[in-house]
């Protein structure tokens, strides 16, 4: 099938029983850019104002992008092969830190990054991370301004986990620790620990730990990964937590093309894992709780409602855990509070995501979301959308 005609047939499926947005709770999404790409553009906030990075393809050819949120677009000089998969992440100062995966001159995935100012300069890079092929990273922040790094790679049908990390200045940090039979790592701060999670497809489970002094110490078998027929694609692993409770979420393809998402959640004074069940099946009853951010007032989740596909988590422990993802051609952002949807907003509307989106947040308890979705074009449109724009 030609990339037009799965498009095509995508606008198509995602338009049947498609409704105009009833009440867009946060005003008007802005377009970052138009690129042939499924990930959403990388955010990070300097002050408050989005910076956003994504990889952009015209009559010079493919070229690294970014933007402050209101300003121009900058074509980094970062010379690319096969980008992909960008991160921002915010460094020391005024700085951000950009990841992402391209092929060496051997051909190999790598993981490089780079380091930029608050006007978009690149100060170092680009700096090759890893020495063998990359498949899947995960970044989280220090408290210095530097940066926490999880690869996994090798040989494809063996792959195997390294820890490492970026200073302050960009420069790679030797590798503290590796970790066999696991992929799909992903970070997240909760309650002042930074803990690990991925993959074992060995053995079909999620594994957990903490790092400490750059080694993944109090490995435990968490839960068993949901079940994947002949044909059937996992997408990725998100984690995330409120003040009681932590969450894992896992986005799957079927064989027959329908997009599914599923979560476990346990209490973080036990670490029993409740059977998966899909985004949004856990509605609660009653009226709907408060959030903890600043993101305007909740409807209740309708209980005949959709689950929701395509989904991502704020990557911050908080009040609550805001959730978004999309159902029957909308963007809506669910919250969770002790394992069961609390409250739901409906954030915008057509809108067909080719990958899960992004989320983050302020210190001002403001959210922010980025994703990818189809474009008639049959290329992508990028877009931000803040609760600060609610009207």
């Amino acid at each position: 099938m030609s990339k037009n005609n799965w498009v095509g047939g995508l606008l198509l499926l995602a338009c049947l029983g498609c409704t105009s947005v009833p009440d867009n709770r946060w005003g008007d999404a802005t377009l970052v850019a138009r690129a042939p790409q499924s990930a959403p553009p990388g955010l990070a906030l300097l002050d408050g104002v989005p910076m956003l990075s994504w990889v952009g393809v015209d009559a010079r050819g493919v070229h690294h992008d970014a933007r402050l949120l209101g300003g121009e677009t900058v074509t980094l000089p970062l010379p690319p092969r096969q980008p992909r998969e960008q991160q921002l992440i915010a460094g020391a100062g005024d700085s951000t830190h950009l990841f992402w995966l391209d092929a060496d001159e051997a051909g190999v995935t790598q993981l490089f990054s780079a380091l930029l100012d608050s006007e978009l300069q690149v100060e170092r890079g680009p700096t090759q991370i890893s020495n063998a092929l990359v498949l899947d990273y995960a970044l989280a922040e220090d408290a210095s301004g530097g940066v926490f790094v999880a690869y996994s790679g090798g040989q494809p049908g063996e792959p195997g986990m390294i820890l490492s990390g970026v200073d302050t200045q960009g420069r790679p940090l030797p590798v503290t620790d590796r970790v066999g039979a696991a992929e799909l790592p992903t970070f997240l701060w909760v309650d002042g620990d930074l803990r690990l999670y991925w993959v074992n497809r060995e053995i079909g489970m999620i594994e957990g730990g903490v790092l400490q002094a750059g080694q993944v110490r109090n490995v435990e078998l968490l839960v068993p990964t949901p079940y994947l027929a002949t044909g059937d694609r996992m997408i990725d692993l998100h984690v995330g937590a409120e003040r009681t409770h932590q969450y894992l979420f896992w986005n799957v393809e079927r064989a027959s093309g329908v997009f599914e998402a599923w979560y476990t959640f346990a209490a973080l004074s036990d670490g029993t894992w409740t059977s998966w069940a899909q985004v949004g099946s856990r509605a609660g009853a009653g009226s709907v709780g408060q959030t903890g951010y600043n993101s305007g007032s909740l409807q209740l989740t309708p209980t005949d409602a959709a689950p929701l596909h395509m989904v991502a988590p704020l990557p911050q422990q908080g009040e609550s855990l805001p959730v978004l993802g999309a159902r029957g051609g909308q963007l809506i952002m669910m919250y969770f509070q002790a394992g069961e949807v609390i409250g739901e907003q409906t954030l915008w509307g057509e809108v067909v995501l080719v990958a899960p989106p992004l989320l983050s947040s302020d210190s001002a308890r403001n959210l922010f979301a980025t994703w990818s979705q189809v474009s008639a074009d049959g290329s992508a449109d990028l877009y931000v959308l803040s609760s600060l724009s609610r009207r």
